[in-house]
Formats: structure tokens, C-alpha cells, sequence
């Protein structure tokens, strides 16, 4: 999946938080999936609040090139524009309440704990015992291995 994600997503996460190690590092992950969109107009954006952390996700997704260019000249509001220029249209907010609802046009809009969720599901396991199954979900699950 190729996700946009908004400046105002990259502004809370410098301070290393929830955002920053929940939904930004894991695109810098060898076992990710995803792809950011990027063009210089975002990268202008993101510029505006680098940190050491901010710019160490944006290194990692350019060095293992977990990220898509898209281009875009004329724009109204460059992250929803942007994002409507890709095939799978993601667009990460803060809240859905930042941008008007015309500028979801088109697009899915996911908030930050959504994306989190959505980024970097949980795991379910499910292990046999005998004639019984045990459920254990989430990281942090007290069966880790199979007996």
C-alpha cells in the first residue's frame, strides 16, 4: 500500500512518541509492505519539523526505498492532491478534522491511531493443546512459542 502522510502527522511525531515508533519506523522495517508518497513539495513539508528523529525515518525509507514519487504541479491542498494521484489513495491525518471534508474526495483518510491499527495489525496465535486451542492475541501475548 502506498500511504501520504500529512505534515501535521510528522509535527506530533518529532517529539518520539506513540506516532513516531508506531506508525512512522515500521515503513523503515525490512518486513514492511508499504510505501510512502513523496514529491520535493512534501519533503519541503517534512523539512519544516526534521529533528534527528524525523530525519532518521526519512533516511531509512529513502535508503531501503520504502517510498513512491509522485509529481504534482498545480495543487490546492498538496497532501489530499497528492494522495488522489495514487492507485491505493491512503491518506494519514492527525484527525479528520483537519482538512474540510471536500478534500477527502476520492480518497480513504485514516487518523493516526487508524493508520497505527491498520499499519501494524496485531497478532492472533492459536496454539493446539491436545484436544483444546488456546487464543493468545497481541504482542505482548504470554504464548510466544508452540508446546
Amino acid at each position: 500500500m502506498d500511504y501520504t502522510i500529512c505534515s501535521k502527522v510528522i509535527e506530533i511525531a518529532k517529539d518520539g512518541n506513540e506516532t513516531t515508533y508506531d506508525l512512522l519506523m515500521p515503513f523503515t522495517s525490512s518486513s514492511n509492505s508499504n510505501r510512502v508518497v513523496l514529491n520535493s513539495h512534501i519533503l519541503e513539508q517534512y523539512g519544516m519539523h526534521y529533528n534527528e528523529l524525523i530525519r532518521t525515518w526519512v533516511n531509512g525509507i529513502m535508503n531501503r526505498k520504502f517510498y513512491k514519487m509522485v509529481d504534482i504541479e498545480g495543487f490546492q491542498d498538496l497532501f489530499p492532491d497528492t494522495c488522489r494521484l495514487t492507485t491505493d489513495a491512503k491518506f494519514i491525518v492527525r484527525e479528520k478534522e483537519d482538512y474540510p471534508a471536500h478534500s477527502y474526495r476520492d480518497i480513504t483518510v485514516l487518523d493516526q491511531n487508524e493508520a497505527i491499527i491498520e499499519i501494524c495489525p496485531k497478532t492472533v496465535q492459536i496454539v493446539q493443546i491436545g484436544n483444546g486451542n488456546i487464543a493468545s492475541a497481541g504482542d505482548n501475548s504470554p504464548i510466544t512459542t508452540k508446546p
